[in-house]
C-alpha cells in the first residue's frame, strides 16, 4: 500500500505514520520564527542602548571641554590674584623690616616682638598664597606615582 495519498492535481498528504515529523517540522518552524522575532528585538534593544550610550558619550565629552575651560580660567584667577596679593605682602614685609632697623636702638622688647610678629605673619600668608596657586594648577601637572590612563577605544 502506498504511504501517501493524492487529492487534487498533485497533491499529496501525508500518511497517518509521517503525521508526527510533519508536526515536529512545524514546531520548529515556529521555533525558528520566533527565535528570529526575539533576536530582531534584541537586536533593536541592542541599537538603541547603542544609540543611547553614544549620546551619554557625548556629553560627557562636551562636560569635559567645558571643565578643562573652567579649569583654565581658575588658574589664569589664581595667577593673578596671587600676584597681586604678594605684592602688598612684600611691601608690608619690607617695611616692616626697614621699619625695625631704622628704629631699632629706640624699639623696647615688646615692639621688636611685635615687628617679629607681622614679619612672620607676612611670610605665612605668602606660602598660603604660594600653595593656593599650586593648588590650582594641580590639574595641569602630572602627579607623582601616577601615570595617564586612555579610557577611550
Amino acid at each position: 500500500m502506498d504511504e501517501t495519498t493524492t487529492t487534487g492535481p498533485d497533491r499529496k498528504l501525508a500518511a497517518p505514520d509521517q503525521v508526527a515529523p510533519v508536526e515536529q517540522l512545524v514546531a520548529m518552524n515556529e521555533a525558528l520564527l520566533i527565535s528570529s522575532v526575539r533576536q530582531h528585538e534584541l537586536t533593536v534593544a541592542a541599537e538603541e542602548l547603542n544609540r543611547q550610550l553614544q549620546v551619554e558619550v557625548i556629553d560627557r565629552k562636551n562636560a569635559e571641554e567645558k571643565m578643562r575651560g573652567a579649569n583654565e580660567e581658575l588658574e589664569q584667577f589664581a595667577t593673578a590674584a596671587s600676584h597681586d596679593l604678594q605684592e602688598p605682602l612684600r611691601a608690608a614685609s619690607c617695611s616692616t623690616q626697614l621699619l625695625a632697623m631704622k628704629l631699632h636702638d629706640r624699639m623696647d622688647p615688646e615692639a621688636e616682638q611685635f615687628m617679629k610678629d607681622i614679619v612672620e605673619a607676612n611670610s605665612r600668608m605668602s606660602a598660603l598664597i604660594k600653595d593656593m596657586l599650586s593648588y590650582a594648577r594641580l590639574a595641569d601637572e602630572p602627579q607623582p606615582g601616577t601615570v595617564p590612563v586612555e579610557c577611550g577605544r
